[in-house]
């Protein structure tokens, strides 16, 4: 019997993107073996920016962490794979879009905002109250695409292996949205 995100995934998985792009769940190692194949393309290594190396954490502290988590992949015309999006849950009602990256010759062809909106509402239908994700201050197309699609600056973290860090949340029930802009609005306009 599948179990309920199997069933609400499959009604949005597999998704067709703009580009002839196709995005698909996949298992785990299938999504680590894409990442780590494509990173090297997408993203400037962390020693070149001076920060410090990533080191996954030990593993009784790994298996112990139980939650939702979503490995996808992004597939071009001819079934290679041209990025990746992994996500988990960080609180019951919060799903966190750990880690994306698409290769630069498939960028600005709307492929990730379409992708985002589909996981948006794929989110929603999980019934997640909030997405966030962290970006790199510098990450401007990023930050514009998630601005665009209802992401709100939530935070700003300094931190020694990834940099300069900007939080974003897109809500996702409109009465938190609502309650975030009462809270932390300066000024409302007419």
């Amino acid at each position: 019997m599948a179990e309920p995100n199997d069933v609400v995934r499959d009604q949005y998985f597999p998704f067709e993107a703009p580009s002839g792009c196709t995005v698909r769940a996949v298992d785990e190692a299938t999504f680590w073996d894409v990442a780590g194949a494509l990173t090297a393309e997408v993203f400037t290594p962390m020693a070149e920016l001076g920060l410090a190396e990533f080191r996954p954490p030990p593993e009784n502290l790994a298996t112990s962490w139980n939650v939702h988590r979503e490995w996808l992949i992004f597939y071009d015309e001819t079934d290679q794979p041209i990025g990746w999006s992994f996500s988990e849950q960080r609180e019951p009602d919060t799903l966190f879009m750990v880690w994306t990256g698409l290769l630069p010759e498939k960028q600005d062809q709307g492929i990730y905002s379409a992708f985002l909106r589909n996981y948006v509402a794929y989110a929603r239908a999980l019934g997640y109250a909030r997405i966030t994700s962290n970006h790199m201050v510098n990450n401007r197309r990023v930050l514009v695409a998630k601005l665009k699609a209802g992401f709100v600056a939530s935070g700003m973290t300094l931190d020694e292996r990834w940099g300069a860090m900007i939080w974003l949340t897109c809500h996702l029930d409109d009465d938190l949205a609502s309650a975030y802009r009462s809270a932390f609005s300066l000024e409302t306009y007419e």
